[in-house]
């Protein structure tokens, strides 16, 4: 199945750009304009299909790994940081996080989000009063 859907991109993605390349020198026409809209929406189909492929991939690797019981056991948790309590109200899940951002960077990324939804209610009563 992966490989149909990697083969199924590729020709998509590649039909896209045949579809781009010959509307380019009649695009001062209708037909170029459709060959080139066309060719940008088959282009995107492709891509969004090789995404769905490395996902399916990922999927059957995570499927694999817990059927074969390599999956470790889940870490103790850790002692409360400073940014605890803006976990606990935005109800996150505690336990391991495998993002971009961790530790003290998630912390100041939630307090600036916080201070630009403040900001933005109080510019937002501001309009309403006037």
């Amino acid at each position: 199945m992966i490989i149909a859907l990697l083969i199924a991109g590729i020709l998509f993605f590649l039909a896209g750009a045949l579809g781009i390349f010959l509307g380019i020198p009649v695009k001062e026409f209708s037909f170029g304009n459709t060959l080139i809209l066309a060719g940008v929406v088959a282009g995107c189909t492709g891509m969004l299909t090789l995404g769905l492929a490395a996902v399916i991939r990922e999927l059957k690797q995570i499927a694999e790994r817990l059927e074969s019981g390599a999956v470790a056991a889940a870490p103790s948790p850790q002692p409360a940081a400073a940014g605890a309590v803006t976990h606990a109200r935005l109800g996150a899940s505690r336990g391991p996080r495998h993002s971009l951002f961790s530790g003290s960077s998630m912390v100041l990324l939630m307090t600036s989000m916080e201070k630009l939804a403040f900001t933005s209610s109080r510019s937002t009563a501001s309009i309403r009063r006037r």
